[in-house]
């Protein structure tokens, strides 16, 4: 029989995980050897019923797991909460300035004590790529900045690889936030 903490603990990792990959023998906390079927943990995460409240929560979460990231991609409708969990993250991050979504100037420049600049982007009016690559879009994306970008669907040629992707959806008042790492 497996112990209630130990089996959370797999019940959790099967839920996280997506893709079966091996079994594994571990030992409990008492000597006695179980198997379980392991899972490849992956990075995405999800999550459902998100009020405007709970993004500064998750905000949290991200900058502690995935800190790391300097670009930070925002997909989702217009509405669906992108400017306003950007807000959330830059008060965690200890930006004291007003925040304003830079539709019209497609980049915002702000300090942050904690982790120094960070840069917020808007490419929701861009016609072309084109218009990205005049602002010079390199000297932010691969600097040590933090880049946090909303509607980079426009740009898709231009985004960093490694970027983390957040994908916040409101379908009827139900809001749900996916990260894909």
């Amino acid at each position: 029989m497996i112990s209630p903490p130990v089996q959370a603990t797999i019940t959790a990792m099967r839920n996280m995980a997506k893709t079966l990959t091996h079994t594994a023998d571990i030992l409990s906390g008492n000597n006695r050897c179980f198997r379980y079927i392991s899972t490849q943990i992956k990075s995405d995460l999800e999550y459902k019923n998100v009020a405007l409240s709970d993004l500064k929560t998750i905000g949290k979460v991200l900058l502690k797991r995935f800190s790391a990231r300097k670009v930070w991609l925002f997909y989702g409708e217009m509405g669906a909460g992108k400017t306003t969990f950007i807000k959330a993250l830059l008060q965690l991050l200890g930006v004291a300035d007003w925040v304003s979504s830079p539709t019209f100037s497609m980049v915002n420049e702000y300090f942050s004590a904690e982790i120094g600049p960070v840069f917020h982007f808007d490419f929701y009016r861009i016609e072309s790529e084109g218009a990205v690559l005049d602002i010079g879009y390199e000297d932010y994306f691969y600097s040590d900045g933090f880049c946090l970008v909303e509607w980079p669907e426009k740009i898709p040629n231009l985004l960093p690889e490694n970027s983390l992707k957040i994908r916040i959806s409101n379908d009827r008042g139900q809001r749900t936030v996916i990260i894909e790492a």
